[in-house]
């Protein structure tokens, strides 16, 4: 009788094993896609609190300019000569008003004193605007592929790029 429940609870055991052998395929893809899920929600989360970042922000530009459009009138009724301090745009400069550089003479420059010295390549699309910075040995390339691109000029190594306008520049 002893040998009898013996073999009884080898074979209840060796069924038991065959049985948790099959949950184990079903529970490590259980555990991956837990994983993912919470992957999923983390980046979701940060998403949200990125949006909740940038709608704080633009209410916050938006009560500044109804803010600002509030205090213009009680500005233009105090003194109508004087310029706000809170305006953020200058004044347009009257029509009448004489050019500085227009009686200026520039050489100009010729071509056979011009080479190409440096052939920078990052745009996929033809360059379509080019801005020296008149300090700073930089140069500023905007592209019809939609990137702008930033280049140190002696070594025409890349700066600082990013893609920033819809339409041509």
């Amino acid at each position: 009788r002893v040998v009898q429940e013996k073999n009884k609870l080898i074979v209840d055991l060796r069924r038991l094993k065959k049985h948790y052998e099959q949950y184990e395929p079903t529970l490590t893809e259980l555990k991956h896609k837990y994983e993912v899920a919470m992957k999923e929600k983390m980046l979701m989360r940060l998403e949200r609190d990125r949006f909740l970042s940038k709608v704080e922000t633009l209410q916050k530009q938006l009560s500044q300019v109804q803010a600002d459009t509030k205090d213009e009138p009680m500005n233009r009724e105090e003194q109508p000569g004087e310029t706000s301090r809170r305006s953020k745009q200058a004044p347009w400069p009257s029509d009448d008003r004489t050019n500085p550089y227009a009686n200026s003479n520039f050489e100009a420059a010729r071509v056979s004193d011009l080479k190409k010295s440096q052939t920078f390549k990052g745009h996929l699309g033809a360059v379509s605007r080019i801005a020296f910075h008149p300090k700073i040995p930089v140069v500023a390339t905007a592209c019809d592929d939609h990137t702008w691109k930033m280049w140190s000029m002696p070594e025409g190594q890349l700066v600082l790029s990013g893609e920033g306008h819809r339409d041509w520049v």
